[in-house]
Order: structure tokens, then sequence, then C-alpha cells
């Protein structure tokens, strides 16, 4: 009887291990904006004016001293170069309008002290590597319960599994196809592949997965901040 208690015993513990490391392996999502009710209302106000492409009022939501990029040039007028505000085609509106749809997560967060420091959106941002070898510009998260991962680059591929909030490798010389910044607009892609070949942590699938459920911490993201009692946008970039 003692015997078989231990047997029990053993086989509970490694099951027990193996779904502390099967949660190792996933970001499940987050989206903390409703402990900030003023932040709360700036994002849907930003929403409705996503969909009615006012830029007006996003310029004036953003930091004079925004960050663009890594390369130092910083500011209102940067942003508008960057992001095209003073002609047709701008990107901007489906940028933000994805990153936002993800949910976002306080940075320096303290729930006794009820200090925010910053908020970021994705949520993907706040990616935790699973060991110090791993590059963060090579990892991915899938941003979907049961997405499809295909044999091919094609919708009507075969399905060889299916991921639910995986945290993955990403190969992105596999991924396909290369879009032109003219064709990213047409198709209304948010990145410059379409489908993303991808390898599971413990490295037991590998795939493709379309580019819609699918985020890297290295992809845009974006910052805001509470300056003398408003939040505003502080950074938004992309890349390393």
């Amino acid at each position: 009887m003692k015997k078989q208690y231990i047997i029990y015993v053993f086989l509970i513990s490694l099951l027990s291990h193996g779904d502390l490391m099967a949660q190792k392996n996933k970001l499940f999502p987050k989206n903390e904006l409703y402990k900030d009710k003023g932040l709360t209302n700036l994002i849907c106000k930003l929403q409705y004016a996503l969909v009615k492409k006012d830029k007006n009022f996003i310029l004036s939501i953003i930091d004079n001293n925004i960050e663009n990029g890594f390369d130092g040039n910083k500011g209102v007028e940067e942003f508008k170069r960057i992001w095209k505000l003073d002609s047709g085609g701008s990107e901007i509106w489906l940028v933000m309008s994805k990153i936002i749809s993800l949910g976002g997560v306080y940075i320096n967060y303290s729930s006794e002290s009820g200090a925010k420091s910053s908020f970021v959106f994705p949520y993907v941002y706040d990616l935790t590597l699973p060991n110090d070898t791993m590059d963060m510009y090579e990892i991915v998260a899938i941003t979907g319960e049961n997405v499809n991962l295909r044999e091919k680059p094609d919708a009507s591929s075969k399905v060889v599994g299916k991921l639910s909030y995986d945290i993955a490798i990403c190969d992105y010389e596999k991924s396909t196809p290369s879009f032109s910044e003219s064709q990213n607009n047409e198709k209304n892609y948010c990145g410059n592949k379409e489908w993303y070949y991808i390898t599971t942590l413990d490295n037991s699938k590998k795939g493709y997965v379309f580019w819609d459920y699918i985020w890297s911490p290295g992809s845009y993201r974006m910052f805001f901040s509470n300056i003398n009692g408003q939040w505003k946008i502080v950074s938004l970039i992309n890349g390393d």
C-alpha cells in the first residue's frame, strides 16, 4: 500500500511539472486598461478617432517629445512625417487599431501604491523569455485560441496543429511573402509577411501561422505616460 502511494505521488508530481512547463510556454492575453478611468476614456476616444481617421485627435494626445524610433529623432513633426499624416495612405489607422485590440499592460504598475508610470499596447511586449539564451526578436506570441498551424503558407493548406497563446520561435527567412508598403496598404496587412513560419518551444510543432494571429515583442508597440495629470502617447516604435 505504501509503495502504491509513493508511485501515485510521483505520477502526480510528474503531471504537475508537465503542466507548469506547458504554462511557461504560453503567454495568455492581458488587458489592464480598466485600472485607470482616465486612460480608459482616452482609449475609447482614440478608437473612435481611428475609425474616423481623425489625425487632429491623434496629434492632440501625443507628447511634444514623442519617441519615433531609435535614431534619436523625436517630436511631433517627425511623427507626422513618418506616419504620412499630411498625405493619404497612412498606415497609422491599421497599426494603432491592431495593437489596441490586443490589449495592454501597465509597466512598473504597483497595485499596493496605485502608482502607474506607463502603459503599453500590446500586452505581448511584457513577454518574459523562457530562458536567457533566447533572442527576444526571434520570439513571437500566438495571440489567439485554437489557431491553425498549416503545412504551407496557404489558407487551404493542411492543418498540422492547433496553437493557443503559445510562445514560439519565428524563422523570418521562411516566412512569406514579403510585401511592399503599397501592397501592405492594399491588402490591409499589419506587418511585412502574410504567413510566419514558427516552431514551438518544445520543438513538437512547425508550420505557418497567418499574420493576424501572431505578434512579436519587437513589433509595433505604443507607450502612454501620465504627464501632469494627462495621459499622452510618448512612443510609437517598431523593431529594436
